[in-house]
């Protein structure tokens, strides 16, 4: 009888919470589960006080506050070195065979015999003055944080990006060995049971003469938020009925709302209700609309798709491991100005057959690729392979 393999699952947050890193770890863990795995949490790594990220998050408001410098704390020597002191304790009283994580400070510090397996959707250096988060960081904290990447890419016995961007960036911008670096997709965050008949009979009871479009983000300025209230404006300058559906946030109140745009908040895929209220907006909508001008690898593509619902969206980032143009969504340059954008969707609509084809092949893109069973496959073989080469001394 096959050994069962013990994972100890570092990470900062709760791993049973499905509202934290938009449920990516959680549904991690639940997978790992599923495939047989039992999968110690070793997680909430954050939470607790300590002096040392207590001095950090203070020297981060002064840097902010005084020189207009972000320091984030747990992307520190410190702070790493806090985490990765928690986590010992937790590996000792636990006894892993597998260490596994989505969180590169927690590698970085971390001195253990156990095999280690990185899972990340981006490195350090694609990060920086990429996300808002990462822009305007002093001198102190990039040095910090290129360096415990290097440290967490050398002590991991092997790395798994979510796209090819982010893989490139580990062997070009920190000289890990190809050999090292793999690509393993993620999930759509929902629970879909439906086929293909289902999605065509969804498809053909949209209503034509009035185009919903969907912009589903929490970010609204990153995301792309006023391009798309722009993109469903010129829609409607070239002759079509539109709705543009708001979910995850709140435009900023300088924001003006057109009468077209509907706003419904933010709805919790953690409830039965909130699942109920996205299975109905999705039901009728024709396209995600999301000109996202920064973002790794978000899986709202993969959960549009899982409802034949394309994509449009900006080539940037990781996105194009996600979301192939003209199969699962159409791809637009940065630069694209919103009615550059409206008319790429215009000729899907213009042409019913064209539409029906790309709704199919969203989906098919959702069953074959970017579900959660493929990727408990992928990385059910790199735990295995890497458990057993260890095992035996490779």
């Amino acid at each position: 009888m096959e050994q069962k393999i013990r994972i100890g699952f570092l990470s900062e947050v709760d791993l049973k919470d499905v509202t934290r890193l938009s449920g990516t770890s959680y549904h991690i863990r639940r997978v790992l589960e599923e495939k047989g795995f039992e999968v110690v949490c070793l997680d909430r790594l954050e939470e607790g006080f300590h002096w040392r990220i207590f001095l950090k998050k203070v020297k981060a408001r002064l840097g902010r506050s005084l020189m207009g410098k972000k320091y984030p704390p747990w992307w520190t020597m410190a702070g790493a070195r806090v985490l990765a002191a928690r986590a010992q304790k937790m590996i000792k009283k636990h006894q892993p065979d597998i260490l596994f994580s989505w969180s590169t400070p927690i590698f970085s510090q971390l001195k253990s015999d156990i095999p280690k397996l990185l899972f990340t959707d981006a490195t350090f250096h694609l990060l920086v003055d990429f996300y808002e988060n990462y822009t305007g960081l002093g001198k102190s904290a990039l040095m910090d944080g290129e360096g415990l990447a290097f440290q967490a890419f050398y002590n991991a016995d092997r790395l798994l990006f979510s796209s090819h961007w982010a893989a490139e960036s580990a062997i070009n911008d920190y000289l890990v060995p190809a050999e090292k670096v793999h690509v393993v997709t993620l999930g759509a965050n929902l629970e879909i049971s439906h086929d293909e008949d289902f999605i065509m009979s969804l498809v053909r009871k949209k209503k034509k003469d009035r185009i919903h479009l969907l912009f589903m983000g929490v970010d609204w300025k990153r995301k792309g938020g006023d391009k798309a209230i722009a993109i469903a404006g010129q829609l409607k300058e070239l002759g079509f009925e539109v709705i543009l559906h708001v979910a995850g946030s709140v435009p900023p109140a300088e924001t003006p709302i057109p009468s077209f745009v509907q706003l419904h908040g933010f709805i919790s895929k953690g409830s039965p209700e909130g699942r109920k209220a996205l299975e109905d907006l999705f039901s009728m909508v024709h396209f995600l609309v999301l000109p996202t001008i920064a973002d790794c690898t978000p899986m709202v593509y993969a959960e549009l798709n899982a409802y034949g619902i394309p994509a449009v969206t900006h080539l940037v980032g990781g996105v194009e491991t996600v979301v192939k143009h003209e199969k699962n969504g159409l791809l637009f340059e940065t630069g694209s100005t919103s009615l550059e954008i409206a008319e790429g969707i215009a000729f899907c609509l213009r042409e019913p057959n064209h539409y029906e084809k790309l709704a199919l092949t969203s989906f098919k893109s959702f069953r074959d690729k970017l579900n959660w069973d493929v990727t408990a496959e992928q990385l059910a073989n790199h735990i295995k392979s890497l458990y057993y080469s260890k095992k035996k001394g490779l």
